[in-house]
């Protein structure tokens, strides 16, 4: 079982890594915040040991092509230009989904914003996506600073 699990991920990574190559993307790190879950390879790989349920997560609070966090980083300048919304969404799916049979579930905001802020980036702008994002998004619910 622990072969299977990191042949799985290393087939995850691959799948990033060709996703952000084809992209162009520059970024000097690889954060949760930019994994392409919106690339179908990727997204593949993420679901394959979930259950069907997270597929529509996925599609309209995460990064479907009419998702919120799309709908919101184009409605307001200010996070759209670091495509804020999308990107704590990513790193809120990311650090979430593993923990669905835990005791404790979810991520704190802290962390969601850890896995989204660049240097040189305001970790601000990111909590007001996350709040933004917890008053609007149908499958993200708020427990204290879980997400």
């Amino acid at each position: 079982m622990k072969f299977q699990r990191t042949r799985g991920v290393l087939r995850l990574m691959a799948a990033v890594i060709h996703s952000l190559w084809e992209k162009g993307d520059r970024n000097p790190l690889i954060l949760p915040a930019n994994v392409s879950i919106d690339d179908a390879c990727v997204q593949s790989e993420l679901t394959r040991y979930l259950s069907d349920k997270w597929v529509p997560v996925i599609e309209k609070d995460v990064d479907g092509p009419n998702s919120l966090p799309l709908k919101l980083d184009s409605e307001l300048p200010n996070l759209g230009k670091f495509s804020a919304c999308r990107r704590v969404a990513r790193a809120i799916y990311l650090g979430s989904a593993p923990t669905t049979a835990a005791a404790h579930k979810g991520i704190e905001d802290r962390r969601v914003k850890l896995g989204c802020v660049m240097p040189g980036e305001s970790p601000a702008v990111f909590g007001d996506a996350l709040r933004r994002m917890a008053g609007a998004a149908t499958y993200l619910y708020q427990d204290g600073p879980h997400c």
